[in-house]
């Protein structure tokens, strides 16, 4: 079916909203499935052509995933994520991600340890772009969890390293 998406040019916009639906899924096979889905519509090899407009607006809700609870979902997210990276036809992905921002900053706040871990790794890996995300980083420095303290140094690191993130020195 995915494939089937590819033949219908803009008009697999619509698609792509659908698909983002499933995402919030209860059923961890779902929202694996509708990552995976998402991943193959911005793949060339889909498309016949280098990634654009459609992958570009994939890319924010491919990013959410890689904080979910489910490992599966976030290796799911993160292989188109790391093809994308590889090509130049959208631009950084990490800009495209900027979307994404407020839902990790949120995921930092969860009451899910494992939650704060991945969305404190996503938001390391996303550079200056998160850097709205530092405050709640800060709160998890002090976490319960040794895993959510080590993820959210680790980010913070990453973010004051940044010489985009110039207000933070």
């Amino acid at each position: 079916a995915v494939v089937d998406l590819g033949t219908l040019g803009d008009d697999a916009a619509c698609a792509l909203r659908g698909i983002a639906r499933r995402l919030e899924d209860k059923n961890w096979r779902v929202r694996k499935a509708a990552a995976g889905a998402l991943g193959d519509l911005s793949t060339a090899e889909v498309w016949g052509r280098t990634p654009g407009k459609l992958a570009a607006s994939a890319v924010p809700e491919l990013v959410k995933r890689l904080a979910d609870a489910d490992p599966n979902v976030r290796r799911t997210a993160r292989e188109p994520l790391d093809a994308l990276r590889d090509t130049t036809s959208i631009g950084d992905v990490r800009q495209a991600a900027v979307a994404a921002v407020p839902d990790l900053e949120q995921r930092l706040r969860d009451e899910d340890w494992m939650l704060r871990e991945q969305a404190a790794k996503t938001v390391a890996g996303l550079g200056a772009i998160a850097a709205p995300c530092i405050p709640a980083l800060l709160e998890c420095v002090a976490d319960e969890s040794h895993q959510v303290r080590k993820a959210a140094k680790a980010a913070l690191e990453v973010l004051i390293s940044n010489d985009d993130v110039e207000d933070l020195r």
